[in-house]
């Protein structure tokens, strides 16, 4: 019985450290996803008013 209750503890704790983790990560790739678009975005206005420029 006592080994049941320290797998069931065990299993409970590394579920546990595995979301925390796993929330962790994704906040931190969201982070750097948001970045990249911000640039993406940014670099595509320029090429637009490169364009427009040109064109006129």
């Amino acid at each position: 019985m006592e080994f049941i209750k320290s797998l069931f503890s065990f299993l409970l704790k590394l579920i546990l450290v595995l979301i925390v983790v796993g929330t962790v990560g994704v906040a931190i790739l969201a982070f750097f996803l948001k970045k990249d678009v911000d640039e993406i975005k940014e670099f595509t206005e320029k090429l637009k008013h490169e364009i427009e420029a040109e064109n006129t």
